[in-house]
C-alpha cells in the first residue's frame, strides 16, 4: 500500500538502492516492485550517475536492473545543470564529492542534491534518501549536504516505512 503526500518527490541514492538488496534480500522483489510504482507516478527520481554506480557492484546486480529498467522515467528532469552549479559552488556543500575518489565515472552526490533542488525549485515538497549519513575527513554525507540546502533527507528503512513496505 502505497501512503504519501501527491506533491511530494523523492530521490534516491545508490546506496540505499544497494541496501534493498543487502538488506531486505527476502522481499527485494516486492521492495522493488513497490519503488517502479513510485517511479511510474513520477514520485520517485534518482540521476544518471547512480546507474553508473550501480554498475560497478557485480553483474548482475539486482538492483542495477532495476534502476537500468526505470532509467528513463525517473532520469526524465535531466542534468539540472543550474542546480549542479549551485551545489558545487557552495564551499561547503561541494566537499560532498569524495576527494579520495579515483577518476573515472562522475560521482552520483552531487547530482542527486542537483536533483532534488531542481525539484523543489518546481515547488514540490522533496526528500532524499539516503544511507550516507557519516561525515568523514574531508567529505561532507550527503544527509548533512541536505540539511545545508534545507532539503530532507531519510535513511531507507524510514522511506520503507512510510509507504507501509516494512513493518513499524
Amino acid at each position: 500500500m502505497l501512503v504519501d503526500d501527491d506533491d511530494h518527490r523523492w530521490v534516491i541514492d545508490t546506496c540505499s538502492l544497494s541496501q534493498i538488496h543487502w538488506t531486505y534480500r527476502q522481499d527485494s522483489k516486492r521492495l522493488f516492485a513497490a519503488l517502479g510504482q513510485l517511479v511510474d507516478k513520477d514520485r520517485l527520481f534518482f540521476p544518471t550517475q547512480v546507474i553508473t554506480e550501480l554498475s560497478a557492484v557485480e553483474d548482475p546486480f539486482p538492483p542495477h536492473l532495476w534502476a537500468k529498467k526505470h532509467k528513463k522515467p525517473a532520469t526524465r528532469h535531466g542534468e539540472c545543470l543550474d542546480e549542479l552549479a549551485e551545489v558545487l559552488s557552495d564551499s561547503q556543500v561541494a566537499s560532498v564529492v569524495d576527494p579520495d575518489k579515483s577518476f573515472g565515472a562522475d560521482e552520483a552526490d552531487p547530482h542527486i542534491l542537483a536533483l532534488a533542488l531542481c525539484l523543489k525549485k518546481a515547488g514540490h515538497q522533496v526528500t532524499v534518501v539516503t544511507e550516507d549519513r557519516r561525515d568523514k575527513g574531508g567529505k561532507l554525507s550527503v544527509v548533512t549536504a541536505c540539511g545545508l540546502l534545507r532539503v530532507y533527507a531519510l535513511p531507507l528503512a524510514a522511506f520503507l516505512r512510510r509507504f507501509e513496505l516494512i513493518p513499524l
